[in-house]
């Protein structure tokens, strides 16, 4: 097997983009901020459907990395890549951090001061109700050229709770009432 060399992926690779990202503000701040965000580039990336995400895309190199080291997706942890954007070898990451199911798990406790359980796969999709998941869109209003998944994880849904047609119907909204300037 090599390892020194870089895997080249020459399936789907996700074009770079540049995104405006809001800073965090504490729920509890009351003052006035200088800058609300800035614009952050991300980097393009080679992504595959995953059957263990109900073929869902997602990075080529966590997917090789997970398959590779015999783990679950959800249980890979945070992966620095390789600087060729194209390269999904396992030998060429590095791992920087807990598992995005660790990170969310954490937030949970933070944000809400209480232990956070996992819930299960059947109960995933009754975790928020429809109407809560669409304001939750309307309220954040993630942008509409993000996948499902990044916008779950941008609103800090649990995954799997933006159906396709849910999706669909928030880029219809989005659409229809531009955000205002004056915010």
């Amino acid at each position: 097997m090599e390892r020194t060399g870089c895997w080249v992926w020459t399936g789907y690779v996700r074009k770079e983009r540049q995104r405006f990202r809001l800073y965090p503000t504490p729920a509890d701040y009351g003052g006035v901020r200088n800058s609300v965000g800035s614009i952050q580039g991300e980097r393009a990336t080679p992504e595959v459907r995953d059957p263990q995400r109900g073929h869902r895309k997602v990075p080529a190199h966590r997917r090789v990395y997970a398959v590779l080291t015999g783990v679950h997706i959800d249980d890979v942890p945070t992966l620095a890549r390789c600087l060729n954007e194209k390269c999904v070898s396992p030998h060429h990451v590095l791992e920087t951090g807990p598992t995005p199911k660790e990170i969310r798990r954490r937030a949970a406790e933070i944000a809400e001061g209480i232990s956070f359980e996992e819930p299960a796969a059947d109960a995933t999709a009754e975790a928020a109700p429809v109407v809560d998941v669409m304001e939750t869109l309307k309220d954040k209003r993630p942008a509409i050229w993000v996948e499902r998944d990044g916008a779950e994880a941008e609103c800090g849904l649990p995954s799997g709770s933006i159906t396709p047609e849910m999706w669909a119907e928030y880029v219809i909204w989005d659409e229809a009432n531009p955000e205002d300037d004056e915010e």
